[in-house]
């Protein structure tokens, strides 16, 4: 019985990466010797060991630290047992590695930090207005007590024109002897 044969783009989605990434990985896998089966128009064609093999490629870099170029070097080795790679990946499913809940955990702390953001800055905008209203309100008071100082010298300015066009009616005479 043979294998199920699968499309570049079925790869990727299995993968659950780019086709531009799964190129990538494939690249590094042809560079080491691996040969990977092609159709009649030159496609590459993807088969259970292959992605075994990107599968492992991608544990090594992520819980290895190891580069790429390294890692297709080891899993193309035939002396290296895939499962046993493969079984990493496993045994830290159990920290919270599965790319759903991850997502949704990650996801679930966002929202609550943005939440908590959000608060914040209700409470920054309503303590800027409360502010805003007593700035208003001060500066309410100190115009009108601006506004009473100059009626006030309006008003006494007023009464010194008054008193000083009194005095030039008078004669020069009574304004001499009655200073």
């Amino acid at each position: 019985m043979s294998e199920k044969i699968y499309t570049s783009r079925d790869a990727a989605k299995f993968l659950n990466v780019s086709p531009a990434t799964l190129t990538n990985y494939t690249k590094h896998l042809e560079d080491n010797g691996y040969m990977i089966q092609r159709n009649a128009k030159n496609h590459r064609c993807f088969v259970g060991e292959d992605f075994g093999r990107m599968k492992a490629m991608v544990i090594l870099n992520r819980l290895r630290g190891i580069p790429f170029s390294e890692a297709a070097q080891m899993v193309t080795n035939k002396n290296t047992n895939i499962k046993e790679i493969l079984q990493l990946d496993k045994d830290n499913l159990v920290e919270g590695d599965v790319p759903a809940v991850q997502n949704n955990a990650v996801r679930a702390t966002e929202l609550t930090e943005v939440a908590k953001e959000l608060d914040n800055i209700v409470q920054q905008v309503q303590e800027q207005e409360a502010m805003h209203k007593a700035f208003v309100h001060e500066v309410g008071d100190i115009l009108t007590q601006q506004s009473d100082v100059i009626k006030q010298q309006n008003d006494l300015i007023e009464q010194l024109i008054r008193e000083n066009t009194r005095q030039k009616k008078r004669s020069w005479l009574s304004r001499l002897l009655f200073r």
